[in-house]
């Protein structure tokens, strides 16, 4: 046979293999899209049938009873719910949930007839979710409030080097401190984000010097530590002269969110204030020392106390590899910085063993190791934290891998915690899940939120522009005047 056409013909079946192949790659890329499709789908209709849960049986209360069908108020009456889940009905799309919202909030919020408040939860749920849905929307009703509960918590910075943890937005007083009394790192630690971006939305004078003062806590904090901490501080501060006390070292509650506002405040602040860099470096190289492996799991951030590392690791500590991921850049050369990489991956196997080693598939609140072997407690309280590390691990690798096990942790928690009316925290009794009355505020603040971003598009929420508090509020990375 000729040379030319045994060359031409091969080229041929060549090409049509090629053809074949890319058929293929495009037929699965199309298939992964209608996959991705449905399980976002899936997740914006829990998160439907969470908040007309709420809206039919405890509107304007701060959280739902699914149980008795109920509302409570858990924070003093300020609605919660609403504001904590204001920029997910929006991120989501769900426009007319949306606008009964808002129209709440612009109606009914009140906090002239709310009491004494946790200082700490009240400026990430509230203000943080008011902020948010501003930043969003940039509609004036929402920056409105935030200024008026801005000014109202700000009593708590008078005349003390560290916040009082507790206020009354009613009277704008705080219960009188004795010297001798305390504060917990998160809750003096936690505040920088939302007072640092209230500051510079508003033009009001008095709110515009909050940013500054909560930042100077930091840095009150950076100067109280001694060598023998190394990063790591124990979690408990005196509220007189911001000196630290206790025999507890922790990244987990209550100090965990303290730690993750500083990466999450030098991206915010465009990556600009060298202590807060510092700080944070230090912080994660401290961490070396609570790290333990986890028998065929991964690796376990460990407490502390009275100097005695316990083998058990909290759920809480599951935002850890996001904030070594959002502080990535900090790391001072390639090497460490594939070692943080490596740590956020090991300690997300970890995080979704909570619930792949839980029972029925749901992650109770420890992970230890007993005989050489991983347990999880039972239960579950709607936490998002796992899911938060599978949310910044997918972002930064789009190993699918992070999907599919964010996917089936959205199955059990749907076939677990669902109920007729909303979502409930679930105790394990007898081997059975039995629903507890409570649909915390953050199940669709953060749990839901964080499943919903990790099968969205990155434009949905782009990280280069923005930052995540605590409570999975988006806030505006800073830009020039």
């Amino acid at each position: 046979m000729n040379r030319g056409l045994v060359f031409g013909l091969a080229w041929i079946l060549f090409g049509l293999l090629s053809g074949a192949n890319q058929t293929v790659e495009v037929c699965e890329a199309e298939l992964e899209d209608v996959q991705t499709s449905n399980r976002r789908s899936a997740i914006v209709n829990a998160t439907i049938h969470a908040w007309d849960s709420y809206r039919r049986y405890a509107w304007g209360f701060d959280e739902l009873r699914p149980v008795s069908r109920s509302g409570v108020n858990t924070f003093s009456g300020m609605g919660i719910t609403i504001l904590d889940s204001l920029d997910t009905l929006y991120m989501m799309g769900l426009e007319s949930r949306f606008e009964e919202a808002r129209e709440w909030v612009a109606t009914e919020l009140s906090f002239e007839s709310v009491g004494t408040v946790s200082v700490f939860e009240t400026t990430i749920r509230a203000l943080g979710g008011l902020l948010s849905a501003y930043e969003q929307t940039r509609d004036g009703i929402f920056l409105e409030k935030a200024e008026d509960l801005g000014k109202r918590l700000s009593v708590a910075f008078e005349n003390s080097p560290i916040p009082k943890p507790r206020c009354s937005l009613s009277s704008g007083t705080c219960p009188t401190y004795l010297e001798t009394d305390e504060s917990l790192l998160a809750e003096v630690g936690t505040l920088q984000m939302e007072f640092h971006k209230l500051s510079r939305l508003s033009k009001d004078k008095h709110l515009r010097t909050l940013g500054r003062k909560t930042l100077d806590y930091i840095r009150r904090l950076g100067s109280s530590m001694r060598p023998e901490h190394n990063g790591v501080p124990p979690s408990v501060v005196r509220i007189d002269d911001a000196s630290f006390t206790g025999d507890r070292r922790t990244f987990g509650a209550p100090s965990d969110s303290f730690f993750e506002y500083l990466p999450k405040m030098w991206v915010l602040m465009r990556k600009r204030d060298d202590f807060l860099r510092d700080m944070f470096r230090a912080s994660v190289r401290g961490l070396a020392d609570f790290l333990a492996a986890a028998p065929d799991v991964g690796v376990m951030v460990r407490d502390q106390i009275h100097g005695v590392f316990l083998d058990r690791m909290e759920q809480f500590t599951c935002y850890i590899p996001g904030m070594l991921i959002l502080g990535i850049d900090a790391a001072e050369s390639e090497a460490e910085r594939h070692e943080w990489e490596a740590l956020a991956a090991n300690i997300t196997k970890t995080c979704a063993a909570f619930f792949t080693h839980g029972n029925g598939g749901l992650a109770g609140e420890l992970l230890y190791t007993r005989d050489g072997k991983v347990q999880v407690t039972p239960g579950y309280e709607l936490r998002p934290e796992s899911v938060e590390a599978l949310f910044y691990m997918w972002r930064y690798t789009k190993d699918t891998t992070y999907r599919d096990v964010a996917w089936r942790i959205f199955q059990s928690i749907d076939t677990h915690c669902r109920l007729d009316v909303g979502y409930s925290a679930v105790a394990f009794v007898q081997d059975v899940y039995e629903p507890r009355d409570v649909m915390h505020s953050f199940f669709i603040a953060e749990t839901l939120k964080y499943l919903f971003l990790i099968f969205s598009d990155d434009h949905v929420l782009d990280l280069d522009s923005s930052v995540l508090n605590t409570e999975a509020h988006p806030l505006n990375v800073d830009v020039d005047p």
